[in-house]
């Protein structure tokens, strides 16, 4: 499967009505962005398991520390 960042924004609407159930014809990125979100969390809520990368490791006690302003690490962590 190919990076999505070669698509033109309609495109990602077709893709995400056809496999997501969004709006027909929809290309607004931020409802787009809504969308993908929704999807995402739904996904992360269900998991068993989560991964991620590790800025600082501690062995001795398992904590670590993840230094990211993306929501989809922070959710990986902690959802499952």
């Amino acid at each position: 499967m190919l990076p999505a960042i070669h698509l033109r924004k309609e495109e990602v609407g077709e893709c995400f009505h056809e496999h997501l159930g969004s709006e027909k014809g929809a290309s607004d990125p931020a409802y787009l962005t809504e969308v993908a979100r929704q999807h995402l969390r739904e996904r992360f809520c269900h998991a068993d398991a989560g991964l991620t990368g590790v800025n600082f490791a501690i062995a001795e006690t398992g904590g670590i520390v993840i230094c990211t302003n993306e929501g989809n690490a922070d959710l990986g962590v902690s959802l499952p």
